[in-house]
């Protein structure tokens, strides 16, 4: 495609939707992005690996190692297993 090597039919497709999103104004283009993208970071704006903020991020449980536990009531629960601190 254009002299440029693609991995797979799936990736020709993908580059093609990609192009006209940029083209329709859809998506910004790829330097526009990273633009975008150093201004968050230099913002401040620090989100962890699943892209939520650190505040909503769920703690380990200690019994069962999910990261589903919770406070409820100034307790420590977990979803998961239904761990309890309190208990």
């Amino acid at each position: 495609m254009g002299g440029k090597y693609v991995p797979s039919l799936l990736a020709a497709i993908g580059d093609v939707i990609e192009r006209h999103m940029i083209a329709i104004g859809f998506l910004p283009a790829r330097k526009e992005r990273a633009a975008i993208e150093d201004q968050k970071i230099a913002a401040g704006n620090e989100l962890i690996s699943d892209q939520r903020p650190a505040a909503l991020r769920l703690a380990q449980c200690p019994k069962c190692g999910e990261a589903a536990l919770i406070r409820i009531e100034g307790c420590d629960q977990c979803t998961s297993c239904d761990y309890s601190k309190c208990w």
